[in-house]
């Protein structure tokens, strides 16, 4: 199934917010500046969440 273009913008859209989100609370001292840390957070939470919950999903079928 093809997906939908509108789909991935609103994906797009979260992810920015996510970041701007992580880029104000490490400039505010809120979370630590190590790139590398914040970078695999971000990717845990817009990709790997997101396959976890799909893989769980498609095992239960």
């Amino acid at each position: 199934m093809p997906r939908k273009p509108s789909g991935n913008s609103r994906h797009d859209y979260f992810r920015r917010i996510l970041c701007n989100i992580f880029g104000q609370e490490m400039d505010n001292g809120l979370l630590p500046g190590e790139l590398p840390w914040i970078g695999q957070l971000v990717q845990d939470i817009c990709y790997y969440n997101v396959k976890g919950y799909i893989n769980f999903t498609q095992n239960q079928l």
